[in-house]
């Protein structure tokens, strides 16, 4: 089920990247991204090993590599990179605004909650998450010109 649902949801965030830059969106986009399963469940396998060694060892370690790892699959999909590549890219990149983006997790569970108390309230809430989500992934990697191209 992972397999199939990993492509579908980093898709939903690269049409958020889309609708963020004013570009047109089309729902066939989320089943577009087929080609890259392998690649996205290989490198999900590394990322939970990783995070689950990361907190064998003491929580800390696998608390950074959770919000580390977070742009991994984006880059997989978006910028065609390999397993390793996106996950060394996505630490790295995420490392120097570790705490700023801890702290923007941190404010977008709090509103996912309060609109969890209304189901009414995810209509707004969850869309909007993922395309805060996409915005910070385009702060920090920039987005590639065939994302963007109708």
């Amino acid at each position: 089920m992972t397999a199939i649902a990993l492509p579908m949801s980093i898709a939903i965030l690269v049409m958020a990247m889309r609708h963020a830059n004013s570009k047109s969106v089309s729902a066939g986009e989320i089943f577009r991204h087929f080609g890259v399963i392998g690649t996205l469940f290989f490198a999900y396998i590394i990322m939970i090993i990783m995070i689950m060694l990361g907190f064998v060892l003491l929580v800390l370690p696998g608390i950074y590599l959770m919000f580390a790892y977070i742009y991994s699959m984006p880059l997989i999909l978006e910028k065609k990179m390999g397993a390793w590549h996106a996950l060394e890219t996505s630490r790295k990149a995420v490392t120097r605004v570790w705490f700023r983006l801890f702290g923007f997790m941190l404010l977008i569970s709090l509103i996912n909650l309060a609109g969890m108390f209304t189901i009414i309230g995810w209509i707004w809430t969850v869309p909007w998450t993922v395309l805060a989500m996409a915005m910070v992934y385009q702060k920090i990697f920039g987005v590639e010109a065939h994302t963007l191209a109708d």
